[in-house]
């Protein structure tokens, strides 16, 4: 007759290809850095498809999906809004260069600067929209709300990396975000969350520059 297992053992564990998928996913993460020099070549339109249909794969709060994505390629509107983001950015960025202390900084200053002046010639703008879906009244929905938005947001970027394609989030409308809704004719009923230019990069993809997991993982208690 057998001997029991002792108490909590378990035959479950992680398959070999379930590893080899992990491996994959984490390296399409490490390298899914913003890519804000972007070739004018056209990206085809079964490629930003894709990016929206792994958008909507994102969790949100009662499967409340408060999406909503507007790809722009039209020429003439990409256009109007790299006119709207190069009066944004130019003073934001020249504050923030004038700040700036370290080479890193300056760096990523000099990348969001180019981006500013060259927005409008990205092929493609995803501007990523979201509608009011839970009581404004609960303090607890406000949290909720953005949960519900941003992880759609990172597949969409993860997602470009996979194809071969650059982005980066970027906020600076929230400055004119009237004026942003108005040239795009979005819905009273929804706000602008983000715009992700997208593109064939001009650099290549490498691992960002990030924290070692050791200064920010607590175990059972901080």
């Amino acid at each position: 007759m057998a001997e029991p297992e002792p108490a909590g053992t378990s035959h479950r564990q992680v398959s070999g290809a379930d590893l080899a998928a992990f491996e994959e996913l984490y390296r399409l993460q490490a390298t899914q850095r913003a890519m804000r020099r972007l070739h004018p070549d056209p990206v085809p339109r079964e490629h930003l498809e894709r990016l929206v249909a792994a958008a909507t794969r994102a969790p949100s709060g009662e499967n409340a999906q408060p999406w909503a994505f507007v790809v722009v390629t039209d020429a003439e509107t990409r256009a109007s809004l790299g006119r709207l983001y190069r009066q944004l950015t130019r003073p934001a960025l020249w504050i923030v260069a004038r700040v700036a202390r370290s080479e890193s900084a300056r760096r990523i200053q000099r990348s969001a600067s180019h981006l500013g002046e060259h927005m409008g010639e990205a092929p493609a703008i995803v501007v990523v929209c979201m509608r009011q879906a839970y009581p404004r009244w609960l303090r607890a929905t406000r949290v909720g709300q953005w949960g519900s938005i941003f992880p759609a947001a990172q597949n969409l970027l993860l997602a470009a990396r996979a194809l071969g394609l650059g982005s980066t989030l970027t906020t600076m409308h929230l400055m004119r975000h009237r004026r942003l809704k108005r040239i795009l004719r979005i819905p009273r009923r929804y706000q602008v969350v983000a715009v992700i230019p997208v593109g064939f990069p001009k650099g290549r993809f490498g691992e960002g520059e990030r924290r070692p997991v050791e200064e920010v993982l607590h175990w059972e208690r901080w």
